[in-house]
């Protein structure tokens, strides 16, 4: 052996023996054995919150569809458009007459008007008592139908909504649970806002983040940091060349004119959305109205139907089924008025369909035929719902394009519905 030799070092007894072919094949079992059990623990989960969701997206998308709002206006603001209050013939006086004498008590000037000058403001005031009792009446019943209307609207659509809305709960509490553990919610970012402008120091970062970690390679992120904020204490600012912040406070500048250019354009376009949505809200606030006017009518007259045959009973004859059902439902009525439910029209076009729905319909024969012969619709089903959440925002975006062409498509086929109607 040579002298400069160096002795091999022995090997450690502790080394565990290599695993031979029964015992891979027994701990290979085990663990299939605990994934097998941990999906089908999964697939559980995911059934549930996939039916969940699913009786909730049919829901929402019908609500969403029909633009409804099951809101009514905050009744303790003050209501714009409630009738002017009527004025007195002394306020017609003073309005006539507002460039009295300073000191002049116009209350005392009033009481030694003519009667031919008192009475004019009187017939005036009675016209605009009248004018106004007339308003208030109208306001009144307005007020009354929209009440009924809005009270019925959110009966019919809690009905609908409460079941699916209960099994959604738990299964979307149980789900946020797992994925948010130890984590901070997000805020929703809106994605057409301009980008906010950076600042001086960030400029700084950005030109010698670099050339800091080279000269510092084994250096953490936290002390790169620490390193770049000393170096900026050091440059004067304003001043020109590689000692100055100049150059950085130059870029700032011009990116915060450049954000405040394109926050002018994104403001103007959130200003003509918003008045738009303002349009939408008053038209469909005046459907609503009409709509609300024609329940109150309808009640009324069921409630007088029912008033007149309590007062002359004996024109009512008992062993007429027609008359007594027409009793019983007009009984109904005045107690708890219902909206009819309104056929629907077999020529009226087919409503739109979401991107979720797009999805399912393009995707849910290749779905069903990779997977095993007998499966149940609710597992096909379950199986599209998971497909369909690991898309990525672009693979949805073709979907979503689709569901936005239909949405069109229904918008103009109902156009041509409602002037074929007229």
């Amino acid at each position: 052996m040579a002298a400069n030799a160096t002795p091999l070092k022995s090997i450690s007894v502790n080394v565990p023996p290599p695993l031979t072919p029964g015992t891979k094949v027994v701990a290979l079992t085990a663990r299939l054995e605990k994934k097998d059990a941990e999906n089908e623990a999964l697939r559980d989960s995911i059934a549930e919150l996939a039916d969940a969701l699913a009786g909730l997206t049919v829901v929402k998308d019908r609500i969403d569809a029909d633009g409804a709002s099951a809101a009514a206006p905050a009744s303790k603001k003050k209501d714009g458009t409630a009738p002017i209050p009527a004025k007195t013939a002394y306020r017609f006086y003073c309005d006539a007459h507002p460039k009295a004498g300073a000191g002049v008590s116009m209350q005392r000037v009033w009481k030694e008007c003519a009667p031919e000058i008192r009475q004019s403001y009187e017939a005036m005031a009675k016209a605009d008592k009248a004018r106004y009792v007339s308003e208030f009446a109208s306001h009144r019943e307005e007020g009354v139908a929209l009440e009924m209307y809005y009270g019925k609207k959110k009966q019919d659509m809690a009905m609908e909504f409460l079941d699916a809305h209960i099994a959604a709960q738990a299964a979307l509490e149980k789900a946020d649970a797992e994925k948010n553990k130890g984590k901070k919610k997000a805020r929703a970012k809106d994605p057409e806002a301009p980008k906010r402008p950076l600042s001086s120091y960030m400029y700084f970062v950005a030109d010698r983040r670099d050339s800091v970690v080279r000269e510092n390679p084994a250096a953490a992120p936290k002390e790169v940091m620490k390193t770049l904020g000393e170096l900026w204490g050091q440059l004067e600012k304003g001043k020109t060349g590689k000692k100055g912040t100049k150059q950085y406070d130059d870029s700032a500048a011009e990116d915060k004119g450049r954000y405040e250019s394109e926050k002018k354009v994104y403001n103007a376009m959130i200003a003509e959305r918003t008045k738009q949505a303002e349009q939408q809200m008053v038209e469909r606030r005046n459907k609503e109205k009409e709509e609300a006017l024609e329940l109150l009518k309808s009640s009324q007259e069921a409630a007088g139907a029912v008033a007149s045959a309590a007062a002359n009973p004996k024109s009512v004859a008992l062993d007429d089924a027609s008359v007594v059902s027409s009793l019983s439902v007009a009984s109904t009525l005045a107690t708890k008025p219902k909206k009819p439910k309104k056929k629907k029209d077999p020529n009226a076009p087919k409503r739109p369909s979401s991107a979720y729905i797009f999805f399912a319909t393009e995707n849910r024969g290749q779905i069903k035929a990779q997977m095993p012969d007998g499966t149940k619709v609710q597992e096909i089903l379950v199986e599209v719902g998971r497909q369909w959440k690991e898309l990525t925002p672009e693979e949805k975006e073709k979907y979503a394009k689709m569901a936005n062409e239909d949405k069109e498509r229904y918008a103009r086929d109902m156009e041509k519905y409602n002037t074929s109607k007229k």
